[in-house]
């Protein structure tokens, strides 16, 4: 017979778990197990044509990575690819790279890598834009593109410029203001130059 009251070692209560939930972690546990092994087993591998296009792409990539000038990180162009792709293709539990995959990885690194750049572009430090929210960062740079600094921005027309619901935006004006990165008053805000 099992008692209702929980068994007790030094002051922790054993966890009781219903009858389902030991049948749902059985089956887990398969689903589990087989794409562990997928992952250690399955190594995609180009074919032919998928190398000649991962050449093509790694060609673009590094004519876009040299056009750029002086860049905000270190690439390894000639890797990245690849590796991305198999990793992608593994992920989708295929033996071999596609198109898509390669497209898809593509289009990743290219907008990882405008991002990376144009948040460089700015003229607040790294470490400083990590001192904010993430949706403070967001609105400060959206509306400094919009906007600009030292400028009387109504609220009504910040918000339309930024891609944040309205519950968000209060709480990264409130980051904004707490870090020194923006004035606000009852009817508008002024972003503040990172620097002086």
């Amino acid at each position: 017979m099992v008692s209702d009251v929980p068994i007790m070692i030094d002051e922790i209560a054993r966890r009781r778990f219903s009858k389902g939930h030991h049948e749902n972690q059985d089956v887990e546990t398969g689903v589990i197990i087989a794409q562990v092994l997928d992952g250690l087993l399955l190594k995609p591998e180009p074919s032919e044509s998928i190398g000649k296009m991962m050449s093509n792409v790694i060609y673009e990539l590094r004519d876009e990575y040299l056009s750029a000038g002086q860049v905000p990180i270190k690439q390894n162009i000639g890797d990245g690819i690849p590796k991305l792709a198999s990793s992608y293709a593994r992920l989708q539990s295929n033996p071999e790279i596609r198109k898509e995959d390669v497209k898809y990885v593509f289009d990743m690194w290219s907008s990882m890598f405008k991002r990376a750049a144009k948040i460089s572009s700015y003229p607040m430090k790294t470490h400083h834009m990590y001192e904010l929210t993430g949706e403070g960062r967001r609105v400060y740079f959206e509306c400094y593109d919009v906007f600009g600094a030292e400028y009387n921005i109504p609220i009504v027309e910040a918000m339309d410029a930024v891609t944040v619901d309205p519950v968000e935006f209060e709480l990264a004006i409130d980051s904004l203001v707490e870090k020194g990165y923006c004035r606000r008053s009852r009817d508008s805000i002024v972003l503040l130059e990172p620097y002086r």
